[in-house]
């Protein structure tokens, strides 16, 4: 499996209309492209990938939270209202 990961804010104008046109919406310059070229019929491999990243990602912001001494209380906290702005709950009447 070959990857390429870079950033939006590096990408040439024109490799950008290109990743955009094929995405069907922008890119913001605060993002990550990852273009994985994979055998045919090969989801595993993606998904370990993916799984991989995502482990990643969970131990640096562990890592961040433990640096900054953020406790479980204050991140559960602003979880809640990132999910709360992003998509609000009915209130009932």
């Amino acid at each position: 499996m070959d990857t390429i990961t870079c950033n939006v804010d590096d990408l040439t104008a024109p490799d950008r209309q290109a990743l955009e046109h094929v995405l069907g919406r922008p890119l913001s310059a605060d993002q990550q492209v990852l273009i994985a070229v994979l055998p045919k019929g090969n989801d595993s491999l993606l998904k370990t990938a993916a799984r991989a990243r995502l482990l990643k990602t969970l131990q640096q912001t562990a890592d961040h939270a433990a640096t900054a001494r953020v406790s479980a209380t204050i991140a559960d906290a602003a979880v809640d209202e990132a999910m709360q702005a992003v998509r609000p709950r009915a209130t009932k009447s």
